[in-house]
C-alpha cells in the first residue's frame, strides 16, 4: 500500500514537471527500442553465433574472410601503423580494414585478449551489436531532427529494424552497420540547427568511428554530414560561412586519418557499375512478404551483373507512406524545402548508385558517361542508395508526425510502422532459419589439416588467393571456397602465412606459382597445393616425393 502510495505521489510530481516528463518518455522511448532491438537479436541469432567458440566453422567467403582478418590481428603483436597484419599475405601483409573485419571491434578485442579464448572472433557478436543499436538509432535520429514525441521515434524504430536492404545485407557483417547512417543523418539535423565546434568534433567523430567499420559506410555518412553547410547555404542562413568553415575542418581532419590509417592510395577490383542499382529496385518488391515473398532482386540486364548488391526494395510501409505525403502536398514540400542541401547529396548518392551503367527493368543504357578513376574503386556503387532510403523513412515519419489531426497522424503511423515491419517478415524468418541450419561440410580435411597447422610456423598456399583465375561471373568458385577453409583453420592458431582475399591492396604480387613451388622449404613450413595446380607444380616441389602427401584433395608438403 506504502508503495503504491509513493508511485502514485511519484507520478503527480512528474506530471506537473514537463521537463521531468519528457525527460521520462524519452527513456521509456529508448527503453522500448531497445527491447525490440534485443528481442529481434534473440530471434534471428543463435547463443552460439553471437558468442562463437575459437574452433567453429567453416564459413561463406567472405563471412570467412572477416573472420579470419579478425583472428589474425588479435593473435598479432601491436604495430604501427596500427592497423597493419603483417604475418596475413606476407610478405605485404594485409590491413585490418582491408578484409572488413570490423577494425573499430577488432581493436576492442585485441585489448581484451588475455580475457578471451583462442581463437575468439566478434563477427557473430557485431552482427548483435547492430540489431540492437539500429532502432536505438532510429529513435535518436527522430529527436535529433527536432521530433520528441514517443510515437513518431517508435514508428521509426519499427520501420528501421524492417528496411529490406539492411535485412538482405547478411553476410557483409561490417556492411550491416547500418545504424551509423541514422546517426549520420540525425547528426545533419543538429549540425543545420545549431552547428558549432564541439558539435562539428562530434561529427568527426562519428566518421572517424564509421571509417573504423567500413569504408563505404564512411563515404556515405561523410556525404550526409557534409550537407549541413550546403542546406544553410541554399537557404540563405548566415552561418553557412563558419559551418563550412568547420566543414572544412572537418575534412582536413579525415584526410590526416585516412592516410594514417593506410586507407589512401589503394587500388581494388574495379568495375564500377557491375553491382548497380537498377532503377525500378526501389520498388521492385523482391522479399515482401504481402505482395510476392519469391519474387527475387531484379537484375542488371548486362553480362555479369548481380542484383543483389542492388536490392534496394523500400518496403511496402514507406512506399505506401509516400504515396499519403503526396496527396497532402503542402506538407510534402515542407520538410524538402527547408532541408534543399541533403537532397541535392541524396540525388548525387542515387545517381552513384545507378552508376554509369543505367538500368530501368530490362532496358539497360551501357557506358552513359565515362567513370572517373576514383569511382572505380566503389564496384558495388548500389549500396549508396541506403542513406536514401533512410532518409525517405524519416521524411514519411516527419512529415505524417506533423499533419494538424493528431488522430490521423497516429493511424498513419502505425499503418506506416506496422505494413514495414510485417512486409520484412520474411526476409527476417528466412534469415533466422538459415541461421539455425547445420553449417555446410568443410572442403577441406579439417580433422587432418589442423593439426598440421598447428604443429607449424608458416604456411604458404599455392595458388595464392588472387592468383585463382575468376570465373566470367565473378561468383565463387570451389578453389576460393577450399583456399578460405584452409585459412579459417590457418586463423585459429594465427599461422603466418603468404596468403589473404582482400578487398583493396596497396601492391599486388605477380602470380609466380613455379618460383614459389621451386623454392626450398623452409624448417617449419608447411605447404598446400589446391587440387587445380597439383599437376603442374608438385613435381616442382624439392624433394616432393618424400616431403609431400594427399590430405583429402589437398598436396600437403612439410619441412619435417
Amino acid at each position: 500500500m506504502a508503495a503504491a502510495q509513493v508511485l502514485a505521489s511519484s507520478v503527480r510530481y512528474i506530471r506537473h514537471r514537463p521537463e521531468l516528463t519528457a525527460t521520462w518518455f524519452a527513456i521509456l522511448t529508448y527503453l522500448a527500442a531497445t527491447l525490440l532491438g534485443v528481442c529481434l537479436a534473440l530471434y534471428i541469432f543463435p547463443i552460439h553465433f553471437l558468442f562463437p567458440r575459437g574452433t567453429d566453422g567453416p564459413f561463406a567467403t567472405d563471412f570467412a574472410q572477416h573472420v579470419i582478418g579478425q583472428r589474425y590481428f588479435i593473435a598479432d603483436a601491436w604495430r604501427w601503423p596500427l592497423l597493419d597484419i603483417p604475418i596475413l599475405n606476407r610478405p605485404d601483409g594485409a590491413n585490418v580494414g582491408f578484409t572488413d573485419s570490423i577494425p573499430l571491434l577488432a581493436l576492442v578485442l585485441k585489448l581484451l585478449a588475455p580475457l578471451l579464448p583462442a581463437g575468439f572472433q566478434g563477427i557473430g557478436l557485431w552482427y548483435g551489436i547492430c540489431w540492437i543499436a539500429q532502432p536505438i538509432a532510429a529513435v535518436w535520429c527522430v529527436r535529433a531532427s527536432g521530433e520528441t514525441r514517443v510515437v513518431p521515434a517508435l514508428c521509426m524504430a519499427v520501420v528501421a529494424v524492417s528496411i529490406p536492404a539492411w535485412l538482405n545485407r547478411f553476410v557483409h557483417v561490417a556492411l550491416s552497420s547500418h545504424f551509423l547512417l541514422l546517426f549520420g543523418l540525425g547528426t545533419y539535423f543538429i549540425l543545420v540547427r545549431r552547428g558549432g565546434a564541439l558539435r562539428w568534433a562530434a561529427a568527426a567523430g562519428l566518421l572517424c568511428i564509421t571509417l573504423l567499420v567500413h569504408p563505404y559506410l564512411f563515404v556515405m555518412n561523410a556525404a550526409i554530414v557534409f550537407a549541413a553547410p550546403l542546406t544553410l547555404l541554399v537557404r540563405n542562413d548566415k552561418a553557412w560561412h563558419a559551418s563550412l568553415g568547420y566543414a572544412a575542418g572537418t575534412l582536413l581532419v579525415m584526410m590526416v586519418v585516412l592516410r594514417t590509417l593506410g586507407y589512401l592510395d589503394v587500388t581494388g577490383e574495379g568495375g564500377y557499375g557491375a553491382y548497380a542499382m537498377n532503377l525500378l529496385s526501389p520498388v521492385w518488391p523482391a522479399g515482401s512478404w504481402w505482395l510476392a515473398a519469391m519474387l527475387k532482386p531484379i537484375p542488371m540486364p548486362s553480362a555479369g551483373t548481380w542484383g543483389w548488391e542492388g536490392y534496394n526494395y523500400l518496403g511496402l510501409g514507406i512506399i505506401v507512406g509516400l504515396l499519403v505525403i503526396l496527396m497532402i502536398p503542402r506538407a510534402a514540400w515542407a520538410i524538402v524545402s527547408s532541408h534543399s542541401g541533403i537532397v541535392i547529396v541524396l540525388f548525387g548518392l542515387t545517381m552513384l548508385a545507378l552508376s554509369n551503367q543505367i538500368a530501368i527493368g530490362h532496358l539497360h543504357f551501357e557506358n552513359v558517361y565515362p567513370a572517373p578513376a576514383t569511382l572505380e574503386q566503389f564496384r558495388s556503387s548500389g549500396r549508396f542508395f541506403w542513406p536514401v532510403t533512410y532518409a525517405l523513412a524519416l521524411y514519411v515519419v516527419l512529415t505524417i508526425g506533423r499533419l494538424r489531426s493528431q488522430r490521423s497522424s497516429l493511424l498513419l503511423l502505425t499503418l506506416v510502422g506496422g505494413l514495414q515491419f510485417t512486409d520484412a517478415a520474411a526476409l527476417r524468418n528466412d534469415l533466422a532459419s538459415r541461421l539455425s541450419a547445420p553449417s555446410p561440410p568443410w572442403s577441406v580435411d579439417a580433422s587432418a589439416l589442423r593439426p598440421i597447422l598447428e604443429s607449424h610456423r608458416f604456411l604458404v598456399v599455392l595458388p595464392r588467393f588472387d592468383c585463382i583465375p575468376r570465373l566470367p561471373d565473378l561468383h565463387i568458385q570451389p578453389s576460393m571456397k577450399m583456399e578460405m577453409d584452409i585459412l579459417t583453420l590457418a586463423s585459429e592458431t594465427a599461422i603466418p602465412t603468404n596468403t589473404m582475399y582482400l578487398a583493396r591492396w596497396h601492391t599486388r604480387r605477380s602470380c609466380d606459382d613455379a618460383a614459389s613451388a621451386q623454392a626450398q622449404l623452409r624448417p617449419g613450413e608447411v605447404r598446400v597445393l589446391l587440387p587445380g595446380v597439383q599437376d603442374a607444380l608438385l613435381p616442382l616441389v624439392p624433394g616432393e616425393e618424400n616431403i609431400c602427401r594427399r590430405v583429402g584433395l589437398l598436396a600437403v608438403c612439410t619441412s619435417d
